[in-house]
Order: structure tokens, then sequence, then C-alpha cells
């Protein structure tokens, strides 16, 4: 910026301006590009989901910025025996420990219920589309369905890296996902994890009070989502209606509408018999699915034998750490669960969650549960 205030000095005083104008020009372009990288900078590093055009002083991305830190910094917490806790490294050992604890196999012995009610069979045709070899089309279409500046794992390339440089860079993605749907354990060479902590509440006071939001490489989740492209096509065919959330075509509004009419119903009711509802609240619900438990659930669906182990090494061959105020702790191998921030986890959730459905409906069968109707012709609400 000197260099420009000088020539542009000069340019008042200086009879021949050909040269000086070019430079001028030149470093006027200069100047701009850089602006733009600063302010792309600030946009990326605030999170913010829309851009303020115009904006070059950065100021608003700069608070957006200052603010997000600001909120997510912890510089105190609780620990198991309701002590305080300040020192910085005991802080991070306090949130890393909390979590391998959390990620650890507990040894449950859970049982599979073998169900009259079980998943549709998929046709043939869809069958085939899910076991198609990869092709370029929907690799570029998975990259290109991502948010450019959703926050970038250890690798630190979000996916506006891999967009804007599809020329050079797209047949290498292409030839890593074939690789991988080829030989799924390639996926591990990728599949690294920040765990991000972000506050429920505004005062946290324990670590249970954060979120955890997994930053997953931005390759392995080009992988995730060409997986999740094809699943959409068959999941909302082997998801009972009684599930809405997550389900293309469906709104989990339709489920909210239904609960307060059968409230209202059960409110209604009059004589000796009545009714009730009970709610059940799942803790950590992504954090404790079994694997063993989601490769049973894809084995009674039939998926194609290479969709499942492609699907299985994304889940099991993972190495993650916690991020803490900005600081990463070594990384370590989580062995239940699925990560919030995996595009393929609310899938696989569902999946899964439905064979609670079964159950539910073959006790139905079965005469050992009972729903109700909201009116006499309606259709018998067991469960939501």
């Amino acid at each position: 910026m000197a260099r420009l205030g000088g020539i542009q000095r000069r340019l008042q005083s200086c009879v021949n301006r050909g040269g000086l104008k070019r430079l001028e020009k030149k470093l006027q372009g200069d100047l701009n590009n850089i602006l733009k990288k600063e302010e792309l900078m600030w946009y990326q590093r605030s999170r913010a989901k829309w851009l303020k055009d115009g904006d070059r002083n950065t100021r608003y991305y700069h608070l957006k910025t200052v603010n997000r830190r600001r909120r997510n910094n912890v510089i105190m917490l609780k620990n198991e025996s309701g002590q305080w806790v300040d020192d910085v490294v005991q802080l991070q050992n306090l949130a890393t420990d909390f979590y391998k604890k959390l990620f650890a196999d507990n040894q449950i012995n859970r049982q599979w219920h073998n169900t009259s009610v079980t998943y549709p069979m998929l046709d043939t045709l869809m069958m085939n589309k899910l076991a198609a070899p990869i092709c370029v089309e929907e690799v570029k279409k998975a990259v290109f369905s991502m948010h450019p500046w959703k926050a970038p794992g250890p690798d630190g390339f979000p996916a506006r890296f891999y967009q804007k440089s599809w020329e050079i860079v797209g047949e290498t993605v292409y030839k890593f996902v074939e690789n991988v749907w080829q030989n799924p354990s390639a996926i591990s060479d990728v599949n690294k994890t920040d765990i991000c902590l972000i506050p429920k509440i505004d005062k946290p006071e324990y670590v249970t009070q954060f979120r955890p939001i997994s930053l997953c490489n931005t390759n392995y989740k080009i992988v995730s989502k060409v997986i999740v492209e094809r699943l959409k096509e068959c999941v909302a065919s082997l998801i009972s209606p009684y599930q809405t959330g997550f389900v293309p075509g469906r709104n989990i509004h339709e489920n909210i509408v239904v609960a307060k009419e059968m409230a209202h119903t059960m409110h209604s009711m009059k004589g000796r018999k009545g009714a009730f509802a009970i709610k059940v609240d799942l803790s950590k619900a992504y954090d404790k699915l079994s694997w063993e438990f989601i490769w049973k659930v894809l084995t009674e669906i039939q998926f194609p034998e290479t969709l499942i182990n492609v699907i299985m090494h994304s889940i099991t061959s993972v190495t993650t750490n916690v991020k803490w105020n900005g600081t990463r702790s070594e990384f370590f191998r989580p062995w239940p669960g699925i990560r919030q921030g995996d595009p393929i986890s609310p899938y696989l959730f569902v999946l899964c969650m439905d064979k609670l459905s079964h159950i539910i409906l073959q006790a139905v069968e079965e005469g050992k549960w009972k729903g109700i109707r909201a009116g006499r012709q309606g259709p018998m609400i067991s469960h939501l």
C-alpha cells in the first residue's frame, strides 16, 4: 500500500505517466486480490452463514470470529468431584479422558432380537445402483454439494479447495474414492477427526454440557457423501412411516402434530381404562451405537457386500482427538459409536433405530403392546 501511495503521488507531478499508470494498475490489482483473500480468510474463521458484500474492511467477519472464539473458549470447569479446574493442561486432560471413557468399549452384552417384522426387500434395480462402480460424476456431485467453508478436519483443507481446484485435483480425488470402493481399508489413511466441543448452554460447568462435533477430513467426507447419495435413493422405502426425521420426503413436524393429537385424545378419554405415553431420551445416542449392531442391520437389509464393507471401514477405522481451545490433544481410537459431523451418521442412526420399531410392531402383533386411535376410524398408533 505504501508503494502504491508513492506512485499515486508521483503521478500528480510527473509528465510522462504511461509507465507509472501501468504499474499503478498492476499494484491496485494485487491489492484487491490481497484484500479479497483477507476477506475470505476472516469469513472462513467467522463461520458466518452468509457473505456481507462490499464489507472489505473485514470488520463484520472479525467481530464474528472474536465472538465465536470468546463463546467457545473455556477457562475453567468442574471435574467429577465438583472441584474447579483452571490449569490449561489439566482442562485438556479432563476433556480428553472424558471422551476416551465415553468411546471405550464397555463390553455390554447386546442381545440381537430376531423379529418377524423386518426391513422391506430392495428390488434388483436398486441393488444394482447401490453396487455400481464409482463414476466421476457422482464424486464431483458429492464435492460440490458440500458447504465450501465449513470447518475443516486435521488436514486443514475446506471443501472450497477441492471445488476451486477441481480441474486440477478432480481426477486424483476420483481415483482415491474408486480405490476406497475396491479396497475399503484405504479409508483409514484419511480417517482422522478433530472433536470440537460446542457449549450447549451459556455458562457450562461440566464437560457433559458440551456437544462434541467431529470435524472430518474433507477427502473422507467426499467418500461419506458418495455413500449418502446412494442411500438417499432407498432409505425412504426401508424406514417405517413411524420415523420422519432424516428421511428424504418426510418432515419431523409430522410426528409432532401426531403426538399432539395423541396427547389430546388421552386427555379426553373417559371410563375406567386410560392410556399413557412414554418419552424416551437417548443419552449420547450416536456415541453408544454398537458397530456390531450396525453391521447386523446392514446385513439384514441385504445391502451389497461392497457397500457394507466401505461403510464399516469408514466408521471403525477412525482415530480422533479433542481440540481444546484450539489445541489438539493426542490421537486415540474410539471403539463404539458414530460421529456427529459425519454425513453418513444420521442415515445409519435411523436405519438402526428402525429395528426398535420392528420390536414394538411385533409386540403389537402378539398383543403385548397396545396403541391408541385418535378416532374410531383412525390408524392405531403404537409409537413415533
